[in-house]
């Protein structure tokens, strides 16, 4: 026969009761070993039965919401190269007209490429980062941010960025679509140039903003003080 000794719920740590008692017969059973008569389960007896339930909990613990959070796909990437000069064909030579350049000195090359699910909320964050990370090297070997040395920017769209390898090939499916990508980019340079201009290191030194021609092929020449280069993403 069966015996259930009549004991009070286990304290549990992270259980809860939700409250409901059922009663369970239990038929006559001798005492176990070593127990008093007291124990013994009297026929008929009803004990209450507590259900315990585990108290509801996420269903992922905040440690891999956060893992998961970083881990979601980029919608933006800057690949960030600091020169002493840089120069830039935004248009190709044609019959009669030769081809269109644009130049800096020393300051910053940023190549951007912007993918699907970015928005214009995205633009204010990236040029404040992009502006203010050091990397930017001082003639002492300090590195500081493009506002503080001060220097120039080059701003180069890279829809290349974008690419995955699949297979022997480069697929570029996450690229955003191209009308936005070239609202995106034009709202990024105007910020840019307007953060340049309100800072007063930079327009002392008289620095500029130049900038590629979006959806264009473009030729680059760059002189450079060493292979610092550098991706962010968004």
């Amino acid at each position: 026969m069966l015996f259930v000794p009549h004991l009070p719920p286990p304290a549990a740590r992270s259980w809860e009761s939700n409250g409901a008692e059922f009663p369970l017969a239990l038929a006559d059973a001798p005492p176990l070993p070593g127990s008093a008569p007291a124990r013994r389960a009297a026929v008929g007896r009803c004990l209450p039965l507590r259900c315990l339930v585990r108290p509801p909990q996420s269903a992922c613990p905040p440690a891999l919401l956060a893992m998961s959070a970083s881990s979601a796909p980029p919608h933006a990437r800057a690949l960030l190269q600091q020169c002493l000069a840089s120069r830039l064909q935004v248009k190709p030579p044609e019959p009669g007209s030769e081809a269109e350049w644009v130049e800096i000195q020393r300051g910053l090359v940023i190549y951007i490429c912007f993918f699907k699910g970015a928005s214009d909320e995205l633009i204010p964050k990236m040029v404040n980062t992009l502006l203010n990370v050091k990397l930017s090297e001082t003639e002492s070997g300090k590195y500081v941010s493009l506002l503080d040395l001060p220097g120039n920017l080059l701003i180069i769209p890279q829809a290349t960025l974008g690419g995955r390898l699949k297979g022997r090939n480069m697929q570029y499916h996450s690229n955003i679509e191209k009308e936005k990508g070239m609202e995106l980019y034009s709202h990024f340079v105007t910020l840019c140039e307007k953060e340049l201009a309100a800072n007063m290191k930079c327009a002392e030194a008289g620095v500029v903003v130049k900038y590629g021609t979006y959806g264009n092929r473009q030729v680059l020449k760059l002189d450079t003080n060493g292979p610092f280069t550098h991706m962010i993403e968004f």
